[in-house]
């Protein structure tokens, strides 16, 4: 059985690749004193931000992102979704069961 400490994962991390620490990241951050927090920092969410307009059509999006700046909205609320885009091979159909009268 293998066990992976905390201490062995965080020797592995490039410190390169850590967040680049700006005055919004600063200010989201709680300040405690030992183990007491003295201060909550401020919301998660940025002010202010635009809420994402509704897209009927591939030729809507495709206009809305080649125009709009992504990060004027808000996008923590998006969901990945998957389209099938090849037809179906075949068509699968139950046995009919007859029923009982």
């Amino acid at each position: 059985m293998r066990v992976h400490s905390k201490r062995a994962r965080r020797a592995g991390r490039d410190p390169d690749e850590a967040p680049e620490i700006t005055t919004q990241w600063v200010a989201q951050a709680d300040l405690y004193h030992g183990k007491k927090r003295v201060r909550r920092g401020s919301s998660m969410k940025a002010p202010n931000l635009k809420r994402m307009p509704s897209l009927h059509s591939d030729a809507a999006a495709e206009r809305f992102v080649a125009k709009a700046d992504l990060t004027e909205y808000e996008l923590s609320g998006l969901k990945p979704v998957r389209f099938e885009v090849e037809p179906k091979s075949a068509v699968l159909k139950p046995p009919r069961v007859p029923s009982k009268r």
